[in-house]
């Protein structure tokens, strides 16, 4: 099958694209554009794309170049300086960016903070297409100081996940060796937040503070063992949305790529 982006196309499927493909320096497969097409106009016709302000798919390109050009919002940052960042050996076309428990603990700055969405208005979610280790604490992402804390990270064999609250947290029940899975946070209310995972949406009683100016960080905080060893394929963050929509968007795209790449 030969498919190609129109310039009469959507805007942004065909932004996106040619911004991977320059980074790349040469052409994706017909199916993988198609994969994004279809994800970007999903998410369009569901009513969550605007909801979106940061995000990269983190899969399909064919360089770490173009798999870190943004979907929509700014471009990450790669890593704290030249001896924190992610490397080509790093990214898999598949399964996306690994982290590390090893110095110099290599992590991605979103160049999105905390107080960019409202209080109680906003959304942080990633694909995880491989666990890593669980035992111990691997922060996959988050935004925290003082008594704000928007994080997720598996603990002890569970996920933890807070949302502008650190004293109120969800904790799953034991998900050690339960594979890919998308994982979000949304909150759209001052006494509570939700929290999606293996499919499953739970509620947790939580009151907000309000988001101090922390930026979002991916895969880690850059400076300890804590760092999430698993790997990503995507994340996103912004406003409000609804978590079963996205993840059904993203498992499906994250199905698309895997099956359109030899």
């Amino acid at each position: 099958m030969t498919w190609k982006i129109l310039a009469s196309q959507d805007s942004d499927v065909v932004n996106y694209i040619a911004a991977v493909e320059t980074a790349d320096g040469q052409s994706l497969e017909s199916g993988v554009k198609l994969a994004c097409h279809n994800f970007i106009i999903g998410c369009k016709a569901d009513g969550i794309w605007d909801a979106v302000k940061a995000s990269c798919i983190l899969a399909g390109a064919r360089t770490l170049a173009g798999a870190l050009v943004p979907l929509v919002g700014a471009a990450p940052d790669n890593g704290l300086g030249s001896s924190y960042q992610f490397v080509e050996a790093d990214y898999d076309r598949k399964l996306g960016l690994q982290g590390s428990l090893a110095s110099p603990y290599p992590i991605l700055l979103a160049n999105r903070n905390s107080n960019d969405d409202p209080q109680n208005d906003h959304h942080l979610s990633v694909y995880i297409a491989e666990q890593g280790r669980t035992t111990g604490t691997n922060t996959i992402a988050q935004a925290r100081s003082g008594a704000d804390a928007t994080e997720m990270f598996f603990g002890n064999n569970t996920i933890v996940t807070r949302s502008r609250d650190l004293t109120t947290s969800f904790q799953s029940t034991n998900i050690a060796g339960a594979g890919a899975t998308f994982l979000g946070i949304s909150r759209s209310a001052s006494t509570e937040f939700k929290t999606r995972y293996y499919g499953t949406t739970a509620t947790t009683s939580s009151t907000s503070v309000a988001p101090t100016n922390d930026e979002y960080s991916l895969l880690g905080i850059g400076s300890s063992s804590i760092n999430f060893s698993g790997r990503l394929t995507f994340y996103s963050i912004g406003e409000y949305l609804d978590l079963a929509l996205l993840d059904s968007r993203i498992t499906t795209l994250m199905t698309d790529i895997g099956a359109a790449i030899p």
